[in-house]
C-alpha cells in the first residue's frame, strides 16, 4: 500500500507476533480478481483478503486481530485538503487453529 498521495499511515505494522513468534508481512489481495492491493481509493469500496502464513511452531492458542478504519474527507476543517482522518476500531477477528 502507498501513502504518497494521502497523509494516512499506509503499510504494515512494524512487528506482529503470535506466541512470541514473528509473522511475515501479509499478502493483501483484491477479492474481485486476486490482484495485489497496491493503493486505496476514497469512496470506492473494495473487498479484500489479508493472508498471513502462520509460523510452523504456532501452538493451538487463539489469535485476535483488530482492524481499524479511517474516514476520508475531501476537504478537512483545518487545511481544506483531502485526507484520511481518525482511527476507530471497525472489526475484530478471532482465529482458532483446528486440532491436528
Amino acid at each position: 500500500m502507498t501513502g504518497e498521495s494521502q497523509s494516512a499511515i499506509f503499510g504494515f505494522p512494524p512487528r506482529i507476533e503470535v506466541a512470541d513468534l514473528p509473522l511475515v508481512q501479509p499478502e493483501i489481495i483484491l477479492d474481485r480478481d486476486a490482484a495485489p492491493l497496491t493503493s486505496l481509493h476514497p469512496r470506492i469500496a473494495e473487498d479484500i483478503s489479508v493472508i498471513w502464513p502462520l509460523p510452523p511452531d504456532w501452538s493451538t492458542e487463539n489469535i485476535s486481530l483488530t482492524f481499524f478504519r479511517q474516514q476520508f474527507k475531501l476537504h478537512d476543517n483545518l487545511y481544506g485538503k483531502a485526507g484520511w482522518l481518525g482511527f476507530a476500531p471497525a472489526a475484530r477477528l478471532v482465529v482458532e487453529r483446528p486440532p491436528q
